[in-house]
């Protein structure tokens, strides 16, 4: 068995890809045993400077609307006036935990 190296990322993807579509099995499952890279330890500064890097080449979007996002309806985040429109499974949940309270409340305290 050839000596095993370690690849880059990219490089790995890129022969493995190469070896499943050529159908070699023999290379594919080298591929697939070739030891990981060594992991790094990352200092907060370094993590801190790596993700402000990732936020800024994203969407020009801030944090609380990325935390909004999921709550949003999907099809029209917002209506005709610009307001924020609800996601409509949240709408129905909402309801049904106002129904499902009120039922619990009814029978709780009603004599």
């Amino acid at each position: 068995m050839p000596e095993a190296t370690v690849l880059k990322p990219e490089e790995a993807r890129k022969r493995l890809l190469l070896a499943y579509r050529a159908g070699k099995e023999s290379s594919f499952l080298e591929m697939l045993t070739a030891p990981m890279p060594e992991a790094t330890v990352l200092k907060p500064e370094e993590a801190r400077k790596r993700l402000l890097l990732a936020y800024r080449a994203g969407k020009e979007t801030s944090f609380l609307e990325m935390l909004i996002a999921p709550v949003l309806d999907p099809v029209d985040q917002r209506d005709v006036k610009g307001k924020r429109r609800l996601h409509p499974l949240f709408v129905v949940g909402g309801v049904l935990f106002l129904l499902a309270v009120a039922a619990f409340s009814f029978f709780t305290l009603h004599k």
